[in-house]
């Protein structure tokens, strides 16, 4: 096992897409942390499946569940937060050529004049990148740039801790 502490200063997006995905299973998972959570809890599961023939016979499985939510008050700023869970494989001719799970779960709590604290805590399995487990957990502030009904800019910093098993 090796294990890696990582002190410099990341956004949590940067540290959630180094975690994320293959290129094939990235077209089917998503690799942000914004949470857009609303009020009522939301949920969503997203399944694919795929099996071709011809010169290679190839099967391909893919799964997504999220879900999210807000706890709002008045008497706390609103308190976000999301769950997201991915696994994908692959294979050629019978033979796995890829397999991958993750797990991400998040939180941002608000605080004052548009800044907030947030924190995740990701894990990675994918021993096709010789990953036998990579745990991420990261904790910082942000502050939002811009938002409106559609989009929301949001500036995210703090140090994160990895763990990786090879």
């Amino acid at each position: 096992m090796k294990t890696i502490l990582l002190a410099t200063l990341l956004s949590t997006t940067a540290l959630i897409a180094d975690i994320a995905t293959t290129d094939v299973a990235g077209k089917y998972t998503s690799k942000t942390t914004s949470i857009t959570a609303a009020s009522v809890p939301v949920q969503s599961i997203d399944l694919g499946f795929a099996n071709t023939s011809g010169n290679t016979k190839t099967l391909n499985l893919n799964a997504k569940y999220s879900f999210e939510h807000m706890l709002d008050s008045e008497s706390y700023e609103p308190f976000k937060y999301g769950l997201q869970a991915t696994a994908f494989l692959n294979k050629d001719d019978g033979t796995k050529t890829a397999e991958e799970y993750t797990a991400l779960l998040n939180g941002e709590q608000a605080l004052q004049n548009n800044w907030l604290g947030y924190i995740a805590l990701g894990w990675l399995r994918n021993k096709f990148k010789n990953y036998d487990n990579k745990t991420s957990l990261a904790i910082g502030i942000g502050k939002t740039l811009f938002e409106d009904a559609k989009q929301r800019l949001v500036v995210k910093i703090g140090p994160a801790y990895n763990i990786e098993e090879y």
